[in-house]
Order: C-alpha cells, then sequence, then structure tokens
C-alpha cells in the first residue's frame, strides 16, 4: 500500500499546492467565469488547502498503516462528497466542467478506495 498510498498523497499534495497558487484556471472549468472574481478566489484557495493537507495526511504517517489507510477513506469520503455536489451543479445548470469535475472527483473517491485496500 505504500507505493500507492505515498504517490496518491504527494499527488494530491501537488495539486493542492497548485490550486492554491492560480486557484483561477482550474476552477474556470468548474464553475465558469465565477473563479475569476476575488471574492470566489478565496474559497476555492480554502479548498486547495483542504486537498494540500489530505495528501499530507496520507504520506506523513510512514510506519503507520492504520493511519495511512484512515487517511485515504478520508479522501474517497471528501471526494465522494465533492462528487455528489459536482453532479447535483451538472443536474441544475447543465455546465459541462461541472459534469466533469464530478466525474473526476468520483474516480478520485476510487483511487483513494482502491489505495486503501493495497497492503
Amino acid at each position: 500500500m505504500r507505493s500507492w498510498a505515498r504517490r496518491y498523497g504527494w499527488a494530491r499534495v501537488a495539486f493542492g499546492a497548485a490550486l492554491v497558487a492560480a486557484p483561477t484556471p482550474a476552477a474556470r472549468l468548474w464553475i465558469g467565469d465565477l473563479a475569476a472574481t476575488p471574492e470566489v478566489r478565496s474559497p476555492l484557495r480554502g479548498l486547495a488547502v483542504r486537498d494540500l493537507a489530505l495528501g499530507l495526511a496520507v504520506v506523513w504517517p510512514r510506519n503507520n498503516p492504520r493511519a495511512r489507510r484512515e487517511a485515504l477513506l478520508l479522501c474517497a469520503l471528501v471526494d465522494a462528497g465533492d462528487a455528489v455536489l459536482s453532479g447535483a451543479e451538472y443536474a441544475r445548470t447543465k455546465r459541462v466542467g461541472a459534469g466533469i469535475t464530478a466525474l473526476g472527483a468520483l474516480g478520485a473517491a476510487g483511487v483513494a478506495l482502491w489505495a486503501s485496500t493495497r497492503g
């Protein structure tokens, strides 16, 4: 489990760090032109910090498989929630980006769940 879990965790850290640095480009696909407004960039950075912290929770416990597994399960839960909310946004607005985000979050939940079973 270590290898896959650590790769997943570091990928999540990188994703979160990239979104903290530049939230607008990635979020534009998800929420459209609202992503460019100052009022939205700050909450987007908050979500990015959440992803960064979740990734660190996965990579931090080097010699504690149970803690790593629990962190991966938490990631899966968070991503499943993101999938449901983005899917609902797609159903409401028919914005393709929301649908893509829902599918991406669902895939990320599946990867986290899969990685939690390895080892």
